[in-house]
């Protein structure tokens, strides 16, 4: 693993993995035979931009605007665009049709460059423990939760969760609770205005602020529904999503990007241009009908492990990098041994 960040802590069953520096590939590139690169829309990322131009690999794209990046090449001709990472890329991998499609639309020079969909690997949980989780949280057996997980960002419509929330009624009953599991990075200015309406909810309301890993998985355990909204998509794919299918949280979306594709039997699908009427009618609908909302808790489980099983997705990368390099089979070294420390 690459890294300039010095303090990085692995997950327990990947410490066994060598931690390295830039530096150090620049150094060693020519010895390897394999390299992937993780880029997204973060300055954390900057490192990457002259070691993929220098020493190409596979790329796994998590967005399509890269306007936060620096060194990008030709980044006055086409600013943000993600373009010359289909120039330089022996190959690139994205999470949806959406994101290859918005690639494609980008501008790059290299029609050539293969663009692979593979979706987000993820782990089912252990079983929830979700009375414990309620019980945690001071929850009682008849009260409604409804939780919207992640950063609270303009691109998530919070603002509009809140008024199909007041539209429904819902604000009005004592046992119903809305509640934003994540922080307000204060550049929001609907997160704003959300956090002043929870101060006259008497905790009706609330945001989470920054919660711990802990935090997060007992709001999963504990909600009756999530609502995950998003518009102006830039090719994510949202993680808090993929949480909520994996933990069995009944879930309210917009068929927007990457989400165009969930049917109504994984979620409660509205129109990517949705009133919030509609909103509010698919509030009141997942409350009173448990028959739905059981449907839906049994569907996303299932859904992940057909799509989003972390071995099948190690093979598939496994697969492309493999196709990307295969001119260089001199350099590959133990390629079986590769493909175990993939999951294959």
């Amino acid at each position: 693993m690459i890294t300039d960040q010095l303090d990085t802590v692995l997950p327990a069953h990947l410490r066994h993995l060598p931690v390295k520096t830039p530096y150090w590939l620049a150094a060693e590139a020519g010895d390897i035979g394999r390299i992937l690169y993780q880029l997204g829309n973060s300055p954390l990322h900057d490192f990457m931009v002259p070691l993929m131009v220098k020493h190409p690999g596979v790329v796994a794209l998590h967005e399509t605007v890269l306007e936060r990046l620096c060194g990008v090449p030709g980044a006055q001709s086409r600013p943000g665009s993600c373009g010359w990472v289909l120039d330089t890329a022996r190959s690139v991998v994205v999470h949806s049709d959406h994101c290859r499609r918005l690639c494609i639309e980008s501008g790059g020079r290299s029609a050539s460059t293969p663009i692979e969909v593979i979706q987000h690997p993820r782990a089912l949980p252990n079983a929830r423990n979700r009375a414990l989780a309620r019980r945690e949280l001071g929850l009682n057996d008849d009260d409604f939760l409804v939780c919207s997980f992640g950063i609270l960002d303009p691109s998530k419509q919070c603002e509009r969760i809140l008024q199909a929330w007041r539209r429904s009624g819902l604000a009005a009953w004592q046992n119903a609770m809305l509640v934003f599991v994540g922080a307000n990075l204060g550049y929001n200015p609907a997160g704003e205005f959300i956090h002043d309406v929870c101060a006259g909810t008497a905790g009706h309301v609330q945001i989470t602020g920054w919660a711990t890993r802990t935090a997060y998985r007992r709001f999963l355990a504990a909600a009756d529904i999530a609502v995950q909204l998003r518009r102006n998509s830039k090719g994510q794919t949202s993680g808090a999503l993929l949480d909520c299918l994996a933990h069995g949280v009944p879930i309210i979306l917009n068929r927007h990007g990457p989400a165009a594709g969930y049917t109504d039997r994984v979620a409660l699908a509205l129109p990517d241009g949705f009133h919030d009427a509609d909103l509010a009618d698919s509030l009141l609908r997942m409350r009173s009908d448990p028959a739905l909302r059981e449907r839906l808790s049994r569907a996303g489980p299932a859904h992940v492990r057909l799509h989003n099983d972390p071995g099948n997705i190690a093979r598939h990368y496994a697969d492309v990098i493999e196709s990307a390099f295969g001119g260089d089979a001199a350099r590959t070294g133990d390629v079986s041994q590769d493909r175990q420390t993939l999951g294959g």
